[in-house]
């Protein structure tokens, strides 16, 4: 019986493996959550009632990064856009019997990496404490809040995955500047120049073909995107590639957006990865890869692979 199979940590995993769709991982959530009652009114003890806990836990998690992963559905473009786009309409949360509050607090809670889990678990139970959403919730938050803090210092502590380099590179060809980078950044980002923090690359010149991943502090993504934008309207910028937050309500992103030929909506959170190439947590916000240039084509051939490519 699934009663019987989800009594032990190994069936969880087994029941969880097995679930492929978010409507699949919240049923299985929702008969976890039903069992963990069901053991409380029978008097079950706090170990056995945390493990069903636990389980229920891990459905959240999972549900909470396949819906980071979900592409959001269109939420109807103004007929004036230039951008075209023939996505077929996608579920909403609704359609799948999920609030908007229950998915930001799944999600939140699957930003919180595995082994910080594994930890949190462990000094619960090992205090016969109860294991509960809210508490996992309040951890996640505490995490994020220092993994955010760390990101958007201004800093160069978390660094672009190779994959979409390696992407920037093949509609590039040569980049010929990284305004935003350090030392460790441009082993994988391989510019011809770089500019790091002690460099001040707001004072600096700014030509050629352009890859562009900026400090998300509030202050300076600002003052990194406007001369961007300015430069490559100069004509000094040939052509430039930028990861940013998607972030679409902002003046520095409508501030490229207005000059771009072509943006990428990646359709997972960007995992940002530390010195040793370790992922960090899964960011709350989407991001988005905008290309300044005449070469718009292959730019959506090459970064189609990474989400919804619009241009026209």
């Amino acid at each position: 019986m699934m009663s019987e199979m989800l009594a032990t940590r190994d069936g969880i995993h087994e029941a969880l493996d097995r679930a492929e769709t978010i409507g699949e991982v919240k049923t299985l959530g929702d008969k976890l959550a039903a069992l963990e009652i069901y053991a409380r009114r029978q008097g079950a003890t706090q170990i056995q009632i945390n493990q069903l806990a636990e389980g229920k836990l891990m459905a959240e998690r999972r549900a909470g990064e396949l819906l980071g992963q979900m592409e959001k559905a269109p939420a109807g473009r103004p007929p004036e856009n230039r951008f075209h786009d023939e996505t077929d309409s996608l579920p909403t949360l609704a359609e799948l019997g999920i609030g908007k509050t229950q998915s930001h607090r799944w999600q939140t809670e699957a930003a919180l990496p595995e082994d910080r889990f594994a930890d949190f678990v462990a000094e619960i139970v090992n205090k016969n404490a109860e294991l509960t959403s809210h508490a996992l919730y309040e951890e996640a938050r505490k995490f994020l809040g220092k993994v955010h803090v760390s990101q958007n210092s201004g800093q160069n502590e978390w660094y672009t995955p190779p994959q979409y380099i390696e992407a920037a590179r093949a509609v590039l060809g040569t980049i010929n500047l990284d305004p935003a980078s350090s030392d460790i950044a441009n082993k994988i980002v391989q510019a011809e120049r770089y500019y790091t923090a002690e460099d001040d690359g707001l004072s600096a010149p700014w030509d050629g073909r352009v890859w562009m991943n900026p400090p998300y502090s509030s202050d300076l993504i600002g003052k990194f995107s406007d001369k961007l934008a300015q430069h490559f309207v100069e004509g000094n910028i040939t052509e430039a590639i930028v990861l940013v937050n998607n972030a679409t309500e902002t003046a520095w992103f409508q501030g490229m957006l207005i000059h771009a030929a072509a943006v990428c909506f990646i359709s997972r959170r960007v995992r940002f990865i530390d010195m040793n190439g370790e992922p960090s947590g899964a960011p709350l916000q989407g991001q988005a890869v905008l290309y300044l240039g005449h070469n718009e084509a292959l730019f959506a051939e090459i970064f189609s692979q990474f989400g919804k490519v619009l241009y026209g």
